[in-house]
């Protein structure tokens, strides 16, 4: 059975067009591969996803653009999570191709925060720090108070990047007001909080950090999808470390078996080897 990727490429290469109903049910397949791939992992995912970039960016006009810029952004998440943001760049500046053809500001800022996201993580976080400015001006342009929170987050992290520690936490402040008591802006908080705490550790402010990281996973609910794992692990992982700063051995390794247990259940490389890290400096 041929797959998804391979149905929606067989459709394009027709001498005659797909009329749009059939173009969009092939691609909702797509999409839902891609999306099955991102939620669980699987030993062929990343092949997959590989072939579903393929067919995607083999379409020409703009036919059900929105669909397939979720699939691009949806691609890139993947490969993140994998620890291969390289293998991102090229669905995430397609992405954002797609999002100025059609002028869809909202998706455009999507793929503008995930550009800036795959930039500062393969080092180029001069463009990154473009992206997020953009993103910015967009989310306001919006009235998008969760879209602004989660790029001045994002321009935190690439701040980081190149060792900006206090200037990242004045991002990750602005992220804090943002969100006020807003319950549905509690993971973006709680995330800022995660970095300020990581930040402090950089600045040896460890009272600080260690109030942003139990603040950072207070009240968090289990994780329920593979990168919110992987963002519960690398919160533990800057709790851990804290911790030992401050000779608090019994707790830093509590924290440690947790970050080994949210990085099993992610399915994610990137989180085993933040969950390896921990532990290794609490053996040493």
């Amino acid at each position: 059975m041929a797959s998804a990727a391979h149905a929606l490429e067989q459709l394009v290469g027709n001498a005659n067009p797909p009329d749009p109903e059939t173009l969009a049910g092939a691609l909702a397949l797509v999409q839902q591969t891609v999306r099955s791939c991102l939620q669980s992992p699987a030993n062929d995912s990343a092949d997959r996803i590989d072939e579903c970039i393929r067919a995607l960016r083999g379409l020409h006009g703009l036919e059900c653009a929105r669909v397939r810029i979720i699939a691009l952004l949806d691609a890139c998440q993947f490969f993140y999570m994998l620890g291969q943001p390289f293998r991102a760049i090229e669905p995430t500046m397609e992405a954002v191709r797609l999002a100025r053809a059609t002028q869809d500001n909202s998706m455009l800022r999507k793929g503008l925060n995930a550009l800036g996201i795959v930039n500062a993580d393969t080092g180029n976080c001069a463009r990154a720090v473009e992206c997020y400015a953009e993103a910015l001006e967009l989310a306001q342009q919006l009235g998008d108070i969760e879209a602004e929170a989660a790029t001045w987050l994002n321009l935190g992290v690439a701040l980081m990047y190149v060792a900006q520690y206090r200037e990242a936490v004045s991002s990750f402040d602005r992220v804090v007001v943002l969100c006020g008591d807003n319950e549905r802006m509690i993971a973006a908080k709680q995330k800022a909080n995660a970095n300020t705490a990581l930040c402090a550790l950089h600045l040896e402010d460890y009272g600080r950090g260690l109030r942003a990281a139990e603040a950072s996973i207070q009240g968090d609910p289990p994780p329920k999808s593979p990168i919110d794992s992987l963002s519960r692990v690398l919160r533990e992982h800057t709790y851990a470390r804290l911790l030992l700063e401050v000779n608090n051995l019994e707790e830093a390794k509590r924290r440690c078996q947790l970050a080994k247990e949210f990085a099993a259940k992610s399915g994610s490389p990137r989180a085993d080897i933040v969950a390896s890290i921990a532990e290794g400096l609490y053996e040493v």
